[in-house]
């Protein structure tokens, strides 16, 4: 450990006093967090403590193993016990869970560095610099529509952007001159109710004058049912801050890229090692994914710690259950556990930002906090694709495609080489019903690799929702041949089936997904869209809330799958987008 070596900053100029710190922690002890850990809250306290006292000597690992953890003097040995390390490794990890959420605004910031047991209490400028780029200066008017509903929105927009760098709420002008500052308007455009009085908010965002560097404006800016005003305020907020990033981009404002090699692999094996996993990982494979996990964890067993190494395997966790690979309920614990773990050791990580993101969005379906993620990380690490990426999918689930589009070309712009991303910026005209746009797409995607399963059942799906039942059984009849151990095809050639009337092969092949389903996973995501073709209307909402229930990656997309869209006008459509926050889009 390199405890003797630090220095303790109480009482240092600059630094934050003793009653700040103090203050600090008594945040973070009362929080809903921290509540749940009273070992993490003695801990903590002992070493702020400590720290308070420049009593540096009682932070050493065998004292804390003592006084801390009730371990007998006489015989701890922390070669052989390694409770004091394991468990500040998660009190790093619970303080950047905490300060990523519950405390983003506190002034104050109590960090513990990797290593050491010595903590730093510094001042944050996090309760200053909320969500946004900040990156350009730009004037935003508010204009309401004139029906006294939207004030309350409009009012809470106000306060929320407030406290975004880079912002200026600025009164109506009575031109439409732009001088030296950007200025944009945001006005309501429509309210989509649901049976329950509750609504979803479309928000219309544009620009004064023709010479802005942003391309696609005017944006809307859709919010899922039930919204409140704090919810419409906060979502805006976020989509706004992305589109102000974009502004600083299309200026040419970009930080250099970060470094392929992390700093701390001084050793050409370490290295080596590394650049193996990286490699594997990018093979978009199960096997790919499962070598790069090995090599991440022998890393780490070495002593080889880092945060792009913890990134790295939360990543893999992700990606495997991604694949139906690993158990969704073991991998996205862990993948959080090791994201939080790659922040508290670096705050720039793009890739722990992913992951957590990842997890809010996919795993525990808060869609809000996703969004605030994604852009945090942007903010922070704008150069990293995969949060691009990642922020588009969020965006597009929503039904904002203007911005998932937008997302999804500033991905590939940072990283031009990645096929995935190439395949799945289809998707945007695909929901948007725009589907011989996406086979174009696809099919461009093909003819460089045609062996690709991905574009090739996408292909088949849009003209499955272009009503063209007969051109996409090729298609899945070759995923089938291909792959013949994944569902994706039985599951594409029993919707085939149904749509051509023939019911009976259509039954065959759900049997072969159920004969799949009993030997290992199968997304009940697939089940519920045959049976939707079926015109099973009641089986599809079981399979539909199960999906919903388990939790199931592809339940995320449900609310703007073709597939779907007649079922956008069953009272128990608004009742599922009730119960699991999907966002209520227009009735067809």
């Amino acid at each position: 450990m390199r405890n003797e070596t630090l220095i303790n900053t109480a009482g240092a100029p600059g630094a934050p006093s003793i009653e700040e710190a103090l203050k600090a922690l008594h945040a973070i002890e009362t929080s809903a967090l921290f509540s749940q850990s009273t070992r993490h809250r003695k801990f903590l306290r002992h070493l702020i403590e400590c720290w308070a006292r420049h009593d540096l000597a009682q932070l050493r690992e065998i004292s804390l193993g003592v006084t801390v953890f009730g371990r007998a003097s006489a015989t701890f040995d922390p070669a052989r016990d390694s409770i004091v390390r394991v468990e500040a490794r998660r009190l790093r990890a619970r303080l950047a869970r905490y300060y990523a959420n519950e405390g983003a605004h506190d002034a104050v910031r109590i960090t513990l560095a990797s290593g050491s047991y010595i903590p730093g209490v510094e001042h944050s400028n996090a309760a200053t610099e909320r969500v946004g780029a900040g990156i350009a200066d730009v004037d935003l008017i508010l204009r309401p529509d004139g029906d006294s509903g939207w004030q309350e929105v409009m009012d809470e927009l106000r306060s929320f952007l407030a406290g975004v760098r880079g912002i200026n709420v600025a009164a109506e002008s009575t031109g439409n001159t732009v001088d030296e500052r950007l200025r944009y308007v945001v006005t309501p455009e429509r309210i989509l109710s649901d049976e329950a009085g509750e609504a979803a908010i479309a928000l219309r965002l544009a620009s004064l004058g023709a010479d802005l560097p942003l391309e696609k404006l005017p944006a809307t800016i859709m919010l899922p049912v039930p919204c409140t005003a704090q919810d419409a305020a906060a979502s805006v907020g976020h989509c706004l801050g992305y589109l102000l990033l974009g502004v600083g981009l299309a200026a040419g404002w970009c930080p250099q890229a970060p470094a392929v090699t992390p700093r701390y692999l001084d050793d050409e094996v370490s290295r080596d090692r590394y650049h193996r996993a990286e490699l594997a990982f990018r093979q978009r494979s199960i096997a790919g994914y499962d070598t790069a996990m090995k090599i991440y964890e022998s890393l780490l067993a070495d002593g080889v710690e880092g945060a792009e190494i913890h990134a790295g395997l939360a990543r893999c966790c992700v990606a495997l259950a991604g694949m139906i690979a690993m158990p969704v309920r073991e991998a996205m614990p862990l993948a959080r556990e090791h994201a939080e773990l790659a922040l508290a050791l670096d705050a720039d990580c793009g890739a722990a930002y992913c992951v957590v993101a990842h997890v809010a969005n996919l795993h525990d379906r808060q869609w809000d906090t996703a969004l605030r993620h994604y852009l945090h990380g942007i903010q922070r690490c704008p150069r990293h694709a995969p949060i691009h990426h990642g922020f588009a999918f969020a965006l597009m689930y929503r039904g904002d495609f203007d911005l998932a589009d937008r997302a999804f070309q500033t991905a590939i712009m940072l990283d031009p080489f990645d096929l995935q991303m190439r395949i799945q910026r289809w998707l945007v005209p695909y929901y948007r019903g725009h589907y011989d746009e996406a086979i174009r797409g696809w099919q461009d995607v093909l003819a460089a690799a045609p062996e690709n399963l991905l574009a090739s059942t996408l292909v088949g799906a849009a003209h499955l929702a272009a009503g063209r039942p007969q051109q996409a059984l090729s298609y899945y009849r070759s995923a089938c041949d291909r792959q013949p151990q994944h569902p994706i095809g039985n599951a594409g050639l029993a919707q085939a089936f149904a749509m051509l009337g023939d019911k009976a092969r259509a039954r065959e092949q759900l049997q072969a997904l159920e004969h799949k389903a009993s030997g290992g996973y199968v997304s009940p995501y697939l089940f519920a869209m045959v049976h939707c073709r079926l015109g099973d209307i009641e089986s599809t909402f079981t399979w539909l809330h199960r999906s919903a229930s388990e939790p199931d990656f592809n339940f995320v997309c449900a609310a703007v799958d073709p597939t779907f869209r007649r079922l956008r006008a069953e009272p128990r459509w608004t009742e599922l987008c009730s119960e699991t926050r999907l966002p209520l889009l227009p009735v067809p």
